[in-house]
């Protein structure tokens, strides 16, 4: 009997191990989950950026103003780890003509872009970001679409974007429908919910009824969509068979549609958003063994990089319900990831909550009209969701009120912030998801369904070693690059490198190179555009050197410029004529181009017009160069074994690397061979020939660069005129201001109180006066004020 009781306690403490070793594996999976996501989101913070501005339309002479608000997202405070901020102007053709870089300033800063008369008329993108904004891909930086209107009328044209627009003119509509079904898969015999999205050839929604059938013919399903083109039903998808949609759209457009094909066994994620909780539901079609482990699952919560649930759940007959309560998550788009017992993710789902916690701005009352040149007044009093007082940072802009309908979709600090800057591509009219019904809340939960979110992918996270970002972030302005030896690729190391800038600094700054051939600068206070001479010799005091700068690779820019008032204007029967450009005039004394070829397929020039902006010879060639990626040609693989083209600079072969030293203000035009106009230069030429000519007309020189970078913009003084007499406002003539004031800098007391005060202009119609803000904990404010104005 003893032997006996021994053996079953034997057995009761193996099995007992048994089970403790299988907990600690799912333990060990749920921690390495959150350990990677904890290193991972520690080296790429997420952060958000926006712009407000003092208004959507502009003409030619006018000034864009601006103020940037910086926040951490997991922090959900003002962010204070960057240190510098772009905001690049882009033109209708995708191509950046104007650029500045700010200093943040605790999370703050302001600037403004002038409008010459050149300016062409047409739809452009102003877009803000942070270096560190750059690892997570251009859909998740700021921009927004603004109107710029040439008062002589010069519309934006080019040959190609003319071809372009008169081919989207003479387009019949086309609608691209998009199914989505919930957690991101249809699973076999599993019903799910089955969201979808319809849009023209425009970006934009367009409401569509239909019906669904499989493969043989027979009607499955009916839908019709509920908000802007989208809409969801409920579906199951049986075993090995395939569907398609047809839609009947209000133009009678049709046409068939597949649905996504139905994998064979997965998880489907169901959340319903209700009130005060959120009830969750997991099916699974798997066949599990008897090992209680396998039925397990990890299910993650987190916003803007912060985890906010963790959990692991057990499968009972194949289902999992429970609820969480919605007080433990903040505002803003929350994902969902259900991972399975091995860390694998199976299924995502996005939920908006709004907890409505922002800022109130409270203020005296207005007038409901004014007379031209009245003195306006305005306090106000800011407190948090509470109740409770707030400082806040805060801007504020009075402006006409707009009917250009195309651009505006009446973004603000607190529904970019919270609803757009999660999500990839345009949102609609993103202000009706934070009224008040039941209508939007259904309309927000298919968005959130339909709209796609990769700002990162668990693939990345879950790697044994998470490797370090592309882009870093910048505390202060950093110039680096490589000292090689001249005409060898070989670093050069121990090498001096001095630094002078050439403008009103004087300064010098002084370093040497590393085992790689590699240096760098930092520097801090310097404004406005550097013009910097970097000299470098070799150790042997030589300066038979050649000095590399590293490329600031710039992200591509994609937008719709073709609205309606553009294509419109390009082919009305009274069109704007398009000027004819004047022949340059001959400079006898400038040296002649050494070209072998007569008429390039390309040419490239960059005028003296042109903004002076923190890009490379190789930047430009990548954003004009049809199949350029810096460094190759797309196209077949010569004998060589690599598509690069031939470089020349002045007729002298070199290579990509030597490009990076040429400044753009140095260059005077870029011709462009391809196939048969390079056939002149050889079999080197194979793969296409970048031939770039100098405004000297010489090599550069061995151990020597000049070029221009950006320091930071120093913004100016909005003018707001203070009419203290009668006499001066009867006397001033011409006040004909459309943004009759703008402030960027309004920083509320100890009392959370602020005031201003401001002149209206000669304009009479319909004013509008925009305040948003922030405080230091992330909370924004946003609101809007009305009144008219009469002529005297």
């Amino acid at each position: 009997m003893k032997t006996k009781s021994i053996i079953k306690l034997l057995s009761i403490f193996i099995l007992l191990s048994f089970a403790f070793s299988k907990s600690n594996i799912n333990d060990y999976w749920l921690d390495f989950i959150l350990k990677n996501f904890k290193e991972y989101t520690s080296k790429i913070p997420q952060q958000k950026l926006y712009l407000h501005l003092d208004k959507d339309l502009y003409y030619s002479g006018n000034t864009i103003w601006y103020k940037t608000y910086l926040l951490n997202s997991a922090q959900k405070q003002a962010d204070t780890i960057s240190k510098n901020i772009y905001v690049e102007i882009i033109a209708p053709n995708n191509s950046v003509f104007m650029n500045q870089m700010l200093k943040n300033e605790s999370g703050f800063a302001n600037g403004d872009f002038p409008i010459s008369d050149t300016v062409q008329t047409g739809i452009y993108k102003i877009r803000a970001y942070t270096s560190n904004m750059k690892n997570y891909g251009k859909e998740f930086l700021f921009s927004k679409n603004i109107a710029i209107i040439n008062k002589e009328n010069k519309l934006f044209y080019n040959k190609l974007f003319h071809k372009k627009a008169k081919k989207i003119k003479k387009t019949k509509e086309q609608i691209d429908l998009q199914f989505f079904p919930e957690g991101g898969y249809l699973i076999e015999n599993i019903e799910t919910n089955l969201a979808f999205k319809a849009i023209n050839q425009f970006g934009k929604g367009v409401d569509v009824s239909g019906e669904i059938f499989s493969k043989s013919g027979n009607k499955i399903s009916v839908f019709k969509s509920e908000h802007l083109g989208m809409g969801k039903i409920k579906f199951k998808a049986e075993k090995e068979q395939e569907y398609y949609a047809v839609i009947n759209s209000p133009s009678g457009f049709k046409e068939k549609y597949k649905l996504p094909k139905q994998i064979k066994t997965g998880y489907n994620l169901n959340i319903r958003n209700e009130k005060n909780k959120l009830k969750i539901n997991i099916k699974t079609n798997q066949i599990f063994s008897n090992d209680i482990n396998a039925k397990k699952i990890f299910l993650i919560a987190q916003n803007g990089g912060q985890i906010y649930y963790k959990e692991q759940h057990v499968f009972e007959n194949n289902m999992i319900d429970f609820e969480i309560d919605k007080s433990i998550f903040p505002s803003g788009i929350l994902h969902f990831t259900l991972f399975n017992s091995k860390a694998k993710p199976f299924a995502e789902r996005l939920v908006f909550i709004n907890k409505k916690d922002f800022l109130n701005i409270e203020t005296n009352q207005l007038n409901k009209t004014y007379n031209t040149r009245d003195s306006i007044n305005l306090n106000f009093k800011v407190t948090d969701f509470r109740g409770k007082i707030s400082e806040s940072n805060l801007s504020v802009s009075v402006r006409k009120k707009s009917n250009f309908s195309e651009i505006e979709n009446k973004t603000n600090i607190i529904n970019y912030f919270l609803l757009q800057s999660d999500l990839k591509g345009n949102i609609e009219n993103p202000d009706f998801y934070f009224s008040n019904d039941e209508n939007t809340t259904q309309a927000l939960d298919i968005l959130m369904l339909t709209q796609a979110w990769c700002k990162f992918n668990w693939q990345e996270i879950l790697n044994d070693s998470i490797t370090n970002p592309k882009f870093k972030i910048e505390k202060d302005i950093e110039l680096k690059g490589r000292i090689t030896k001249y005409l060898f690729n070989i670093p050069s190391k121990d090498a001096s490198v001095e630094l002078t800038f050439l403008n009103k600094y004087n300064d010098i700054l002084k370093t040497y190179t590393n085992e790689k051939g590699q240096f760098e600068f930092h520097f801090s206070y310097y404004t406005d555009t550097l013009d910097i001479l970097l000299e470098a010799r070799s150790r042997v005091d030589k300066k038979n050197v050649l000095i590399l700068i590293d490329d600031n690779y710039d992200l591509a820019s994609n937008f719709y410029p073709f609205y309606g008032f553009y294509l419109d204007s390009l082919f009305e029967k009274h069109k704007i004529p398009i000027a004819a450009k004047k022949q340059e005039e001959i400079d006898p004394n400038k040296p002649k181009e050494m070209k072998l070829h007569n008429n390039p397929d390309q040419v490239i020039k960059f005028t003296d017009s042109d903004y002076i902006r923190n890009n490379s010879v190789l930047n430009e060639l990548r954003s004009r160069v049809p199949g350029f990626d810096g460094s190759t040609m797309r196209g077949q693989s010569s004998i060589y074994g690599n598509n690069q083209p031939l470089y020349l600079i002045d007729g002298t072969p070199t290579d990509a690397s030597a490009i990076s030293t040429l400044s753009i203000s140095d260059v005077e035009s870029i011709d462009i061979l391809k196939g048969p106009s390079a056939s002149i230069y050889g079999i080197r030429a194979a793969n296409g020939v970048i031939a770039i000519y100098t405004k000297k007309g010489s090599f550069y020189k061995r151990g020597e660069v000049n070029f221009k970078i950006l320091g930071y913009h120093s913004p100016k003084e909005f003018y707001n005129p203070k009419y203290k007499t009668q006499k001066q406002i009867n006397n001033i003539q011409n006040d004909l201001r459309e943004t009759i004031y703008w402030n960027p800098k309004i920083i509320t007391n100890s009392k959370g109180e602020a005031e201003i005060k401001f002149f209206h202009s000669d304009i009479s119609g319909n004013f509008e006066i925009i305040i948003e803000g922030m405080n230091n904990y992330g909370e924004m404010a946003y609101k809007t004020l009305n009144y008219k104005v009469l002529t005297k």
